[in-house]
C-alpha cells in the first residue's frame, strides 16, 4: 500500500507540480488556519486553527490555491494564473504545441487526455488563461450529456480542444473531427492510451493523425513509458 502511494506521488510530481503540496508549507498553512478561525470560516469538523491546519495539510497546492481564491482575507496567498499555466515542463511544451497547431492548421482540433481529473482542473485554468475554447469530459460527466458534448465538438469549428480523462474517453466515443491527440500523462496500462488515441484515429478520419506523448525526463514517466 505504501509503495502504491509512493508511486502515485511520483506520478503526480512528473505530471504537474501543483498536484502535490510544496508551495504551501507548514508555516503558510498555520497562518491560513488562524485567519480562517478569525473570520469564522473553519471547516465543520474543525474546532480550532490547529485542527483546521491538519485538514489543510491533506490538500495539494492547486486545491489550496482554489481555497485562497474564495476568501479576500487569504488573497495574499493566491498564486497568479500565469504561475499555474507555466509552472510545469509539460504545460510549457503544451503551450508550444497548441500555438503551433493554431498557426499552421486551417481547422485545428485536438484531444488532451490525462489520468487525473485534478489535472483537468489545472488544465482548465491554463486554457482559460490562454483563451482556448474547449469542452471537458471525465468520469463524473452524466452519460446523457456525453453524446451532446461529442456532437457539439465534432460540429462546432470554434471549439479547439476536448479535454478528457483517459478512462472516460474509452470505447464508443467518436471524435474524428480532431486530428491531434495529446497524451498528457501515461496510463499504467498502455492499452488504455491506445484506446484514447483511437477516439480520433478511426474509420471516418480523413486527415493524418498526430499523437504526442508528454514525458518528463528523469522521472517515473520514463519507467512507465519503457514498460509500456
Amino acid at each position: 500500500s505504501e509503495n502504491k502511494n509512493n508511486l502515485m506521488q511520483l506520478r503526480k510530481i512528473s505530471t504537474h507540480p501543483s498536484l502535490v503540496r510544496k508551495r504551501f508549507d507548514s508555516y503558510k498553512l498555520q497562518k491560513m488556519a488562524h485567519l480562517l478561525e478569525r473570520y469564522g470560516r473553519l471547516d465543520k469538523d474543525a474546532r480550532n486553527a490547529k485542527e483546521q491546519c491538519e485538514n489543510l495539510e491533506l490538500y495539494n497546492d492547486f486545491e489550496l490555491n482554489q481555497i485562497c481564491k474564495q476568501y479576500s482575507f487569504l488573497s495574499d496567498f493566491v498564486k497568479n494564473e500565469d504561475e499555474i499555466s507555466l509552472n510545469s515542463g509539460k504545460f510549457k511544451m503544451l503551450d508550444k504545441i497548441l500555438a503551433e497547431l493554431k498557426s499552421k492548421e486551417e481547422n485545428p482540433k485536438a484531444l488532451i487526455f490525462s489520468q487525473f481529473t485534478m489535472l483537468l482542473d489545472v488544465l482548465e485554468v491554463y486554457l482559460n488563461y490562454r483563451g482556448h475554447k474547449y469542452l471537458r469530459m471525465d468520469g463524473t460527466t452524466p452519460v446523457q450529456d456525453r453524446l451532446e458534448l461529442i456532437d457539439q465538438y465534432n460540429k462546432d469549428p470554434e471549439i479547439f480542444l476536448f479535454i478528457l480523462s483517459t478512462k472516460a474517453g474509452g470505447l464508443g466515443i467518436n471524435l474524428t473531427a480532431a486530428n491531434t491527440v495529446i497524451i498528457h500523462d501515461l496510463d499504467m496500462n498502455p492499452y488504455n492510451d491506445k484506446q484514447a488515441e483511437d477516439r480520433c484515429h478511426r474509420f471516418g478520419q480523413s486527415r493524418e493523425v498526430t499523437i504526442y506523448r508528454l514525458l518528463t525526463k528523469q522521472t517515473v514517466d520514463i519507467s512507465i513509458f519503457k514498460r509500456a
